[in-house]
């Protein structure tokens, strides 16, 4: 994950800019971008995105926080604002200096320094500076033109990075996907686990969860699972996807994990997927974890789970 940030030596160039953590680059933030897009193509200049890596949140909570909606160790971020339209990215390292840098001096030292700024586009919340003390309001004094973008209201709250992590750690996956314009997704490399779901019948694909990102509260999921293959900008609309009923957590039946694992059975596949990247889209939670009686009860609510599964995403195939 880079930084575009380097100063200018010479004349200052002209751009339209916007800021912000832009965690899950929901529905909210692409209208955001979608408005700061089209600005800077009638003035005719490129447009910028300043961000944060670590999120700020993720730096001042430390394990507090509940993790980020992208891993961040993928540079799906920078995919998905490019893909909206921004010209450069601005990657600020979050660190101890930057969360004590007053609000005034962030924005010389930053956002005037080396940038031009025709428009300035926020939301509404964002804040910014030592204790978050920087609003909206100041930037305004600071620049010819900001726009403050309201928060975009679903009917039971706004959408925001905050709400979606709430839906998710309640196991609310379809809430998080009519926000976030998407299903929440969570990528792996395929390890060799201890064989139990074979043993029973139903193989899994086995991944460690990305350290840093959201796990959604435990569970079953209906999920599509996409393969990925050897080369990094391979077309992800065109790999191979399957059905898979997948458990998120520590297998209480079956002895327990000490950390939550990723567990996915593929429908209607029989390859070999050790070392193989994997993402999981969770479509919806089917059940929450639970220690059964008995392995025999396991095994019959685990083809409940996979039949339930196919109803849901093969349309009752």
């Amino acid at each position: 994950m880079g930084s575009n940030c380097a100063h200018n030596n010479g004349e200052k160039q002209n751009f339209v800019a916007a800021i912000g953590g832009f965690d899950g680059l929901h529905r909210g933030h692409a209208a955001l971008l979608h408005q700061a897009k089209q600005k800077a193509q009638m003035l005719e200049v490129p447009l910028v995105v300043f961000t944060f890596a670590p999120l700020p949140k993720a730096y001042l909570k430390g394990d507090g926080f509940s993790g980020s909606l992208f891993n961040p160790e993928s540079n799906e971020k920078e995919k998905l604002l490019t893909a909206a339209g921004v010209d450069r990215i601005c990657t600020l390292k979050f660190d101890e200096k930057l969360a004590h840098l007053p609000a005034h001096d962030f924005i010389d030292t930053y956002l005037r320094r080396s940038f031009n700024i025709k428009d300035l586009f926020v939301g509404e919340n964002f804040t910014f500076g030592e204790g978050g003390k920087g609003a909206p309001a100041l930037l305004q004094e600071c620049f010819e033109k900001v726009t403050i973008v309201p928060l975009l209201k679903a009917p039971s709250s706004v959408i925001s990075s905050s709400t979606i992590r709430q839906a998710l750690l309640a196991g609310d996956v379809e809430k998080a996907e009519a926000f976030l314009g998407r299903p929440y997704s969570l990528s792996g490399i395929v390890v060799h686990g201890k064989g139990q779901g074979r043993a029973l019948g139903f193989p899994t694909a086995n991944v460690h969860l990305p350290k840093g990102q959201l796990v959604p509260q435990s569970g079953v999921y209906a999920a599509e699972v996409t393969i990925h293959g050897s080369s990094s900008s391979e077309d992800f609309s065109a790999l191979p996807r399957y059905m898979a009923a997948v458990n998120i957590g520590t297998a209480p039946t079956l002895g327990g994990a000490t950390q939550p694992i990723l567990e996915a059975h593929l429908l209607d596949f029989s390859d070999d997927l050790y070392g193989k990247t994997i993402t999981v889209a969770l479509k919806k939670q089917l059940r929450q974890e639970k220690k059964f009686s008995s392995v025999t009860e396991l095994v019959d609510t685990v083809q409940l789970n996979i039949d339930q599964t196919r109803k849901l995403l093969g349309g009752g195939k």
